[in-house]
């Protein structure tokens, strides 16, 4: 993506709008990206091609336009959600990230980018304030905490988080998946972060969903995105 063209906008003040109790947002949104970080694979975009972002996405209405857009060559984060000719992508670069729904016909299978380095750092989330530590012992194991925020108001600031050793696991491809927090299979009662490295990124997921809220934090609060490691300019 060429450094003139337009970010889609940065924090949307509903971005995770609460109804009826649940979190709710779009399915290809950048504070639910990705939904299994598993699942994620890189594809090439082969003509330029606008990226859709919004409640009414993809759909062709006025409400769905966008002036972001992606050039060929340009490499994205895939995800398998598709509806109709579109599927929901991410292009990070630096600390920016812009998701939304493209044309399937414009992407093509690429290679995993190489992942740089082990786990251990800071790692910021691109989207919404999260800061995720992990340290790795003598032993070799690690150690992950991770806390967010979401500001209400002023004076409403709700919190989440999770820390524990974590254990992993291959997935598909071999891909290695770390996963901590509290034990139990049901994501969607407990807190467990799944993790991935995706070259320079990592990709977490604390089983929020668009229609339910993460069990990790309070009303509105998620862990999951797309998260770059610090690193410090001593």
């Amino acid at each position: 993506m060429s450094p003139n063209r337009s970010i889609l906008p940065t924090i949307m003040a509903a971005a995770v709008a609460i109804t009826g109790g649940s979190a709710r947002a779009q399915t290809c949104d950048s504070y639910l990206f990705p939904l299994d970080p598993g699942s994620i694979t890189s594809a090439r975009v082969v003509a330029r091609t606008t990226i859709l972002d919004g409640d009414t996405c993809p759909d062709p209405s006025a409400l769905c336009r966008s002036r972001s857009y992606l050039i060929r060559d340009d490499i994205v984060a895939r995800s398998p959600l598709a509806r109709g000719d579109y599927t929901c992508v991410a292009y990070f670069k630096d600390d920016r990230q812009t998701t939304g729904w493209v044309e399937s016909a414009n992407l093509i299978a690429a290679p995993l980018p190489a992942v740089q380095g082990d786990w251990s750092g800071q790692w910021t989330r691109l989207k919404g304030n999260a800061i995720l530590t992990i340290l790795r012992s003598g032993t070799g194991s690690y150690h992950a905490d991770v806390i967010a925020t979401y500001a209400v108001a002023r004076d409403n600031v709700r919190t989440g988080g999770a820390d524990g050793i974590m254990a992993f696991h291959a997935g598909a491809g071999g891909v290695p998946i770390a996963s901590f927090g509290s034990p139990g299979a049901d994501r969607t009662l407990v807190c467990r972060v799944e993790m991935r490295r995706y070259g320079r990124w990592l990709l977490a997921n604390d089983g929020v969903t668009d229609d339910s809220n993460s069990p990790c934090g309070g009303m509105g609060v998620t862990l999951t995105g797309i998260y770059r490691r610090h690193v410090s300019s001593h």
